[in-house]
């Protein structure tokens, strides 16, 4: 037969936690602390690798991940910007307009072995410097070999929710990537 002891109180939870029944044996406690010790070890030797791997898919131009230089072509336009995009661990991403030095902000994240779509937001700005809407930037790309190409769409609507002037745009984009280098 099986004893239930009925807990009601914070007193009896205590007392029931520290009761001798409830003891673990010193050698059984000393063996699941070396069993977690030992599981720390192994989680920290493999982290390099991780981090390795992570390295290995950047280099071979797999990864989103880091900085590019972008060349922007939208429909209807004879003439192409260059922006600098900013893919972060964790999908964070960020966007330099290389006509206006006007920052995006946004979303990224990997679809596929090497394809990701990425999302981000600009505010749009009269002449005078007042805001006068939201541009909302959709994006899908393929990423091989250090470059990166995709299509794109973009909305635009002033304070009210109407059309800004222009758009919708749609449009293609081809980047590479900033490699890092010392002097």
């Amino acid at each position: 037969m099986t004893h239930r002891t009925t807990i009601d109180t914070p007193q009896d939870a205590e007392a029931e936690a520290f009761s001798p029944k409830n003891r673990v044996p010193r050698s059984r406690f000393l063996q699941g602390a070396g069993l977690g010790a030992l599981g720390a070890v192994i989680g920290l030797e493999a982290a390099p690798t991780i981090a390795e791997a992570k390295a290995r898919s950047v280099q071979k131009g797999r990864s989103a991940e880091g900085a590019w230089h972008a060349t922007v072509h939208v429909d209807g336009s004879t003439t192409p910007f260059d922006t600098l995009y900013s893919f972060g661990p964790g999908g964070v991403f960020g966007r330099v307009d290389g006509r206006n030095n006007g920052p995006s902000y946004g979303e990224w994240q990997a679809i596929g072995k090497n394809a990701i779509v990425f999302a981000f937001l600009v505010f749009s700005f009269s002449p005078t410097g007042q805001r006068n809407g939201t541009i909302t930037a959709l994006s899908r790309a393929t990423i091989q070999n250090g470059t990166m190409t995709g299509p794109f769409t973009a909305t635009g609507v002033d304070m009210t929710g109407n059309p800004l002037v222009g758009f919708p745009k749609t449009g293609t984009f081809e980047a590479v990537r900033i490699i890092a280098q010392g002097p």
